[in-house]
Protein backbone atom coordinates (compact mmCIF):
# COMPACT_ATOMS: atom_id res chain seq x y z
CA UNK A 1 0.00 0.00 0.00
CA UNK A 2 1.11 3.58 -0.56
CA UNK A 3 2.20 5.57 2.50
CA UNK A 4 -0.27 7.91 4.25
CA UNK A 5 1.42 11.29 4.61
CA UNK A 6 0.26 14.74 5.65
CA UNK A 7 0.36 17.34 2.84
CA UNK A 8 2.75 15.14 0.81
CA UNK A 9 5.45 15.30 3.50
CA UNK A 10 8.60 17.05 2.33
CA UNK A 11 7.47 16.61 -1.29
CA UNK A 12 5.00 19.40 -0.56
CA UNK A 13 7.91 21.85 -0.74
CA UNK A 14 8.39 24.92 1.41
CA UNK A 15 4.67 25.54 1.87
CA UNK A 16 4.01 22.20 3.60
CA UNK A 17 7.16 20.14 4.10
CA UNK A 18 9.93 22.69 4.31
CA UNK A 19 12.80 21.87 6.64
CA UNK A 20 10.78 19.72 9.06
CA UNK A 21 12.73 16.47 9.51
CA UNK A 22 9.50 14.74 10.62
CA UNK A 23 7.55 15.72 7.48
CA UNK A 24 8.05 12.36 5.74
CA UNK A 25 6.90 10.23 8.66
CA UNK A 26 3.60 8.51 7.85
CA UNK A 27 0.60 9.76 9.84
CA UNK A 28 -1.35 6.55 9.29
CA UNK A 29 -1.64 3.48 7.14
CA UNK A 30 -3.98 2.56 4.32
CA UNK A 31 -5.76 -0.78 4.70
CA UNK A 32 -7.68 -0.93 1.40
CA UNK A 33 -7.79 0.91 -1.89
CA UNK A 34 -10.02 0.36 -4.88
CA UNK A 35 -11.16 2.32 -7.90
CA UNK A 36 -14.83 2.83 -8.70
CA UNK A 37 -16.88 5.17 -10.89
CA UNK A 38 -16.19 8.07 -8.49
CA UNK A 39 -12.43 7.57 -8.27
CA UNK A 40 -9.99 6.05 -5.80
CA UNK A 41 -11.66 4.80 -2.62
CA UNK A 42 -9.28 4.50 0.36
CA UNK A 43 -9.73 3.20 3.88
CA UNK A 44 -7.11 3.59 6.52
CA UNK A 45 -6.35 4.55 10.08
CA UNK A 46 -4.36 7.25 11.78
CA UNK A 47 -1.46 6.25 14.01
CA UNK A 48 0.01 7.80 17.15
CA UNK A 49 -3.30 9.17 18.41
CA UNK A 50 -1.75 9.42 21.88
CA UNK A 51 0.73 12.08 20.69
CA UNK A 52 0.12 15.80 20.24
CA UNK A 53 0.65 15.49 16.49
CA UNK A 54 -1.77 12.56 16.23
CA UNK A 55 -4.40 14.35 18.30
CA UNK A 56 -4.03 17.48 16.18
CA UNK A 57 -4.47 15.58 12.89
CA UNK A 58 -7.41 13.55 14.22
CA UNK A 59 -9.07 16.67 15.63
CA UNK A 60 -8.65 18.56 12.35
CA UNK A 61 -10.21 15.64 10.47
CA UNK A 62 -13.12 15.37 12.91
CA UNK A 63 -13.81 19.09 12.50
CA UNK A 64 -13.53 18.73 8.68
CA UNK A 65 -10.70 21.29 8.64
CA UNK A 66 -8.43 18.60 7.16
CA UNK A 67 -10.60 16.77 4.65
CA UNK A 68 -8.74 16.60 1.35
CA UNK A 69 -6.90 13.74 -0.35
CA UNK A 70 -4.14 13.91 -2.94
CA UNK A 71 -1.96 11.34 -4.64
CA UNK A 72 1.79 11.40 -5.11
CA UNK A 73 2.75 9.42 -8.21
CA UNK A 74 5.68 8.72 -10.51
CA UNK A 75 4.89 9.41 -14.17
CA UNK A 76 5.67 6.76 -16.77
CA UNK A 77 5.01 7.30 -20.46
CA UNK A 78 3.83 10.81 -21.29
CA UNK A 79 3.64 13.33 -24.12
CA UNK A 80 4.70 16.97 -23.75
CA UNK A 81 2.60 19.58 -25.53
CA UNK A 82 4.44 21.72 -28.06
CA UNK A 83 1.75 24.22 -29.01
CA UNK A 84 0.04 26.88 -26.85
CA UNK A 85 -3.41 25.22 -27.16
CA UNK A 86 -2.13 21.74 -26.19
CA UNK A 87 -1.93 20.41 -22.65
CA UNK A 88 1.51 20.91 -21.13
CA UNK A 89 1.71 17.18 -20.46
CA UNK A 90 -0.52 14.21 -21.22
CA UNK A 91 0.16 11.26 -18.92
CA UNK A 92 -0.23 7.84 -20.53
CA UNK A 93 0.98 5.63 -17.67
CA UNK A 94 1.78 5.89 -13.99
CA UNK A 95 4.85 3.93 -12.83
CA UNK A 96 3.96 3.92 -9.15
CA UNK A 97 1.79 5.45 -6.45
CA UNK A 98 4.14 5.88 -3.48
CA UNK A 99 1.79 7.94 -1.32
CA UNK A 100 -1.77 9.15 -0.80
CA UNK A 101 -1.82 12.20 1.45
CA UNK A 102 -4.32 13.83 3.74
CA UNK A 103 -4.17 17.42 2.51
CA UNK A 104 -5.55 20.78 3.47
CA UNK A 105 -5.97 21.95 -0.13
CA UNK A 106 -6.64 19.12 -2.62
CA UNK A 107 -5.98 19.91 -6.27
CA UNK A 108 -9.21 18.10 -7.15
CA UNK A 109 -12.00 19.64 -5.05
CA UNK A 110 -13.92 16.34 -5.17
CA UNK A 111 -11.05 14.39 -3.55
CA UNK A 112 -12.33 14.44 0.01
CA UNK A 113 -12.32 12.23 3.06
CA UNK A 114 -15.58 10.62 4.09
CA UNK A 115 -16.37 9.60 7.63
CA UNK A 116 -13.82 9.97 10.40
CA UNK A 117 -14.35 7.20 12.88
CA UNK A 118 -13.57 7.36 16.55
CA UNK A 119 -10.34 6.05 17.95
CA UNK A 120 -10.24 3.15 20.38
CA UNK A 121 -12.88 3.94 22.99
CA UNK A 122 -11.65 3.58 26.57
CA UNK A 123 -13.82 5.92 28.65
CA UNK A 124 -17.45 6.91 28.94
CA UNK A 125 -16.51 10.38 27.69
CA UNK A 126 -14.80 8.97 24.56
CA UNK A 127 -17.85 6.76 23.94
CA UNK A 128 -20.17 9.79 24.25
CA UNK A 129 -17.97 11.78 21.84
CA UNK A 130 -18.06 8.91 19.31
CA UNK A 131 -21.84 8.66 19.53
CA UNK A 132 -22.16 12.38 18.86
CA UNK A 133 -19.31 13.04 16.41
CA UNK A 134 -19.21 9.80 14.42
CA UNK A 135 -22.77 8.50 14.60
CA UNK A 136 -24.64 11.82 14.68
CA UNK A 137 -26.57 11.45 17.96
CA UNK A 138 -27.61 14.67 19.70
CA UNK A 139 -25.64 15.75 22.74
CA UNK A 140 -28.44 14.66 25.10
CA UNK A 141 -28.96 11.30 23.39
CA UNK A 142 -25.23 10.55 23.33
CA UNK A 143 -24.93 11.40 27.02
CA UNK A 144 -27.92 9.21 27.91
CA UNK A 145 -26.68 6.23 25.88
CA UNK A 146 -23.15 6.54 27.22
CA UNK A 147 -24.22 6.79 30.87
CA UNK A 148 -26.65 3.88 30.74
CA UNK A 149 -25.02 1.56 28.26
CA UNK A 150 -21.26 1.91 28.65
CA UNK A 151 -21.21 0.75 32.28
CA UNK A 152 -23.47 -2.19 31.51
CA UNK A 153 -21.36 -3.40 28.61
CA UNK A 154 -18.60 -5.94 29.05
CA UNK A 155 -15.33 -4.05 29.60
CA UNK A 156 -13.39 -6.58 27.50
CA UNK A 157 -15.67 -6.31 24.48
CA UNK A 158 -15.00 -4.28 21.36
CA UNK A 159 -16.28 -0.69 20.96
CA UNK A 160 -18.87 -2.00 18.49
CA UNK A 161 -20.12 -4.58 21.03
CA UNK A 162 -20.35 -1.86 23.69
CA UNK A 163 -22.25 0.38 21.30
CA UNK A 164 -24.76 -2.35 20.41
CA UNK A 165 -25.22 -3.16 24.11
CA UNK A 166 -25.85 0.53 24.80
CA UNK A 167 -28.53 0.71 22.14
CA UNK A 168 -30.22 -2.39 23.55
CA UNK A 169 -30.14 -0.86 27.02
CA UNK A 170 -31.75 2.39 25.81
CA UNK A 171 -34.35 0.48 23.78
CA UNK A 172 -35.42 -1.49 26.88
CA UNK A 173 -36.05 1.78 28.71
CA UNK A 174 -38.24 3.30 25.99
Amino acid sequence: MPKMLLNHGSMGGGLFGGADPMADLPVGSWSTMSEDSHGLQCKGRLINLDTESGKRIYGAMKERALDGLSIGYVVGDHIRGTKPNEPRRTIKTIKSLPEVSLVTFPMNELARTGAVKAADIRTVREFEDALRDVLGFSHAAAKSIAQRGFKAADVGSSPLDRFVASLRDVRRQI
